[in-house]
């Protein structure tokens, strides 16, 4: 029988180990919840194991579950023993991969509650996908979206139980100031030349939907009369190649470079003359929001909850995505003009402090943890 002195025990299960934007996330939250009241535990479906060594110093207990596929049984068993073994009190369950398995599992294993995170709009998802999620919605005790896009795209598909959901959208915490000497060792490292003007950076693994290929298009237009440009496109390459291939074909390689997977994204940031997000469709990207923090101008295109984070020619310039053209004018007017930088850079910055910041987004988890599971001590 659970001790109602001791703090809840919160396990966030994520259906891959790789460090994306919902893992970041996931790991802000673990890190800043407060121990009295609640203690975090980590588990993860597949993947590399990143996310797991790092979440290991700040969570109670880790564990890596290493499915071999959706249905396989001895990692299940695995799950479900460490819910048992940590009496777990509530699961919130982030991916459709750990949807599927942890709902059920979760249940059987004694958790009272079920919380399911709605990361995106995920526009790729078949008619199984929301079968599956239809089938095991009587299991989620609560959902929570990213975004309200998120959250529309989920109630339009039937997958979120009616009155029982809310938008947490998700917050990090502030960077901190760099100093001259350590910027210009990233820009060393990443080999970006000292006239190198402007920087554009983004920041997002390589895949089709990011829109690599709309930046790689652009970059033909802008290498014309920005001849010292340098385009960063950081993150792990998981295109096999596809997208490095594409800007080499396109002769554009010799000013669009790919460093892969980068650990210190804030300093990568702060590098920075201008950061852009070209997705083709989106939740609520944390690499937009990292950049508001770091107070970089931003380039992004309107899909999504983009939207919702940032007001066209007051925060950011948003463009249609899919629209390389569009996205080499706005880049372009941003390269031009140094003041309508620092505006857009405050202003976002201050938008990221008022709504997308690591203590409110905690907050606003603790306040749901505490109403789901109403003995938590105070």
């Amino acid at each position: 029988m659970r001790d109602p002195a001791r703090p809840h025990r919160i396990l966030q299960l994520t259906a891959t180990s790789d460090l994306g934007g919902a893992e970041r996330m996931v790991l802000h939250l673990v890190g800043g919840l407060d121990r009295e009241r609640f203690t975090p535990y980590l588990c993860s479906t597949v993947g590399s194991g990143e996310l797991v060594e790092l979440a290991l110093p700040v969570c109670a207990a880790v564990e890596h579950l290493r499915f071999n596929s959706p249905l396989d049984p001895a990692a299940a068993m695995r799950l479900a023993r460490f819910i048992r073994h940590h009496q777990i009190d509530l699961v919130q369950i982030h991916g459709l991969r750990a949807e599927t398995v942890g709902r059920p599992i979760a249940r059987a294993a004694g958790a009272a509650a079920v919380v399911s995170t709605i990361h995106s709009v995920d526009p790729w998802r078949r008619r199984v996908h929301s079968i599956m999620d239809r089938a095991t919605l009587p299991l989620v005790t609560h959902h929570v979206a990213v975004c309200k896009a998120a959250l529309d795209a989920a109630l339009k598909r039937g997958e979120v139980r009616k009155g029982r959901h809310e938008v947490i959208p998700i917050g990090i915490p502030s960077p901190p100031e760099f100093s001259p000497d350590k910027i210009a060792g990233m820009r060393q490292r990443l080999g970006i030349p000292d006239d190198a003007f402007p920087v554009i950076g983004m920041l997002a693994n390589l895949r089709e939907m990011k829109g690599h290929g709309d930046l790689i298009a652009a970059a033909v237009t802008l290498k014309r009369d920005f001849p010292k440009m340098r385009i960063i496109c950081a993150g792990t390459d998981t295109s096999n190649g596809a997208v490095p291939a594409a800007a080499q074909t396109a002769g554009v390689d010799d000013v669009v470079f790919f460093p892969g997977f980068l650990q210190d994204t804030q300093l990568f940031l702060a590098t920075l003359d201008i950061f852009t997000l070209p997705s083709h469709w989106e939740g609520l990207p944390v690499s937009i929001i990292e950049a508001m923090h770091a107070a970089r101008p931003i380039v992004a295109t309107n899909v999504g909850g983009i939207p919702e984070m940032l007001q066209d020619q007051h925060t950011a310039l948003l463009v249609p995505p899919g629209d390389p053209t569009r996205l080499v004018g706005a880049l372009d007017r941003l390269a031009r003009d140094s003041a309508l930088r620092g505006q857009l850079a405050a202003a976002a910055q201050n938008r990221a402090l008022q709504e997308f910041h690591l203590p409110t987004m905690v907050a606003r988890y603790e306040t749901l943890y505490e109403r789901l599971l109403p003995q938590a001590p105070h």
